[in-house]
Order: C-alpha cells, then sequence, then structure tokens
C-alpha cells in the first residue's frame, strides 16, 4: 500500500485526500480492495490495543509499542521536569522584589515530579520565607490544574 497514496487509519475515522471526486472515488476502491489492508489494520489493532484500557508508565508504554509493532523506535522523549537533572541554584526576583530561587539543593520534591522553588519577600507584616510550586514563580511553567501548597519556612 506505501507509495499509492496517502491516507491515515486511527481508531475511529480513515483519512483519505484527493483532488476531485473521481480520484476520492478510486482512491476509496484501491483502499478497500488491497490485500495488505486487513494485515495492515490488524498491526494497527494490535499495537494500540496492549495499552487501551488501562493505565501504563511511560516505558511499558513504549515497549507495549516496540513489541506490537515488532520494529525500533527511533525517538523517545520523556517530561522536561522529570529528564531535567538538578543544575546551579538561579535566583528571579520579580515586579515587587520577591526572590525565587530556582535549581536549589534543598528544595522538596513535587509530588508530580520536578522540585519546589524557594520564595523569599517581605510584605507589610514583615519578611516571608516558604517552598512554592514553579508555576507561581516568575518563570514560564507548565500550567497545572492545582498548584502545590506553599509549604512555609520559619
Amino acid at each position: 500500500m506505501a507509495g499509492k497514496f496517502a491516507y491515515t487509519i486511527s481508531a475511529n475515522f480513515c483519512n483519505v485526500e484527493a483532488d476531485t471526486v473521481e480520484v476520492l472515488k478510486q482512491k476509496l476502491m484501491d483502499f478497500v480492495n488491497d490485500e495488505e489492508l486487513p494485515d495492515l489494520i490488524d498491526d494497527f489493532v494490535s499495537a494500540t490495543a496492549a495499552a487501551a484500557g488501562r493505565r501504563t508508565t511511560y516505558k511499558q508504554g513504549v515497549e507495549n509499542a516496540k513489541q506490537g509493532l515488532g520494529g525500533e523506535v527511533v525517538s523517545e522523549t520523556t517530561s522536561a521536569a522529570a529528564a531535567a537533572p538538578v543544575g546551579e541554584p538561579e535566583v528571579v526576583t520579580n515586579q515587587k522584589g520577591t526572590k525565587f530561587t530556582y535549581n536549589h539543593p534543598d528544595a522538596p520534591e513535587l509530588e508530580r515530579g520536578g522540585r519546589m522553588v524557594l520564595m523569599e519577600g517581605k510584605n507589610a507584616r514583615g519578611p516571608y520565607k516558604g517552598w512554592v510550586d514553579p508555576v507561581k514563580g516568575p518563570k514560564p511553567a507548565t500550567p497545572v490544574d492545582e498548584p502545590e501548597a506553599t509549604q512555609w519556612v520559619r
């Protein structure tokens, strides 16, 4: 089937591109009459069925895909927060003068992965210091539904 025309098979749709109705009709006829189509659909179903209906870790998903496709994975990625090593501490000050220390060696771990940020500042009630979720800091961070609670330091 490869090279005849471009199409996409998904769990719930098939996409066939054409410039005219005549070309579309011919491509659809070629598509449904292709002897390899049942095998391609079976390969797709077996590759996705391993992970369907149950939660798997990223590593398990990659292994299931490798086994189901019987091939080699060319590129694997992980979340940046989980993969990023702890680097040198970086202090960023916001417009109000509050200091946020990223990559602090004593930073607590976040439940979702990554580390909290040390926040230090001063307001009308005096100085304050606490560990905050990175989404509360001045640097761009991936939004989350519920940031972790601040852990105040006394």
